[in-house]
């Protein structure tokens, strides 16, 4: 697997993650984040620093869960 189809997958597993965080627990005002976030993974560039910004936006939507 090339580098950029594994920080794909780390990035699509980041916001995976956080989507089931919210879900779980019942955040839903913070879905239409989410969203935006699928979107940004599937129209990313295949730039490696696109896909980690993906991934830094899902883990700092999980760390807001985690803080309220």
């Amino acid at each position: 697997m090339c580098e950029t189809s594994s920080i794909k997958v780390t990035a699509v597993r980041a916001v995976i993650d956080a989507q089931i965080a919210v879900t779980t627990a019942g955040r839903h005002d913070l879905l239409p984040e989410i969203r935006t976030l699928r979107r940004l993974y599937k129209n990313a560039p295949v730039q490696p620093e696109a896909l980690h910004q993906v991934r830094e936006a899902a883990l700092a939507v999980m760390e807001r869960l985690r803080a309220s």
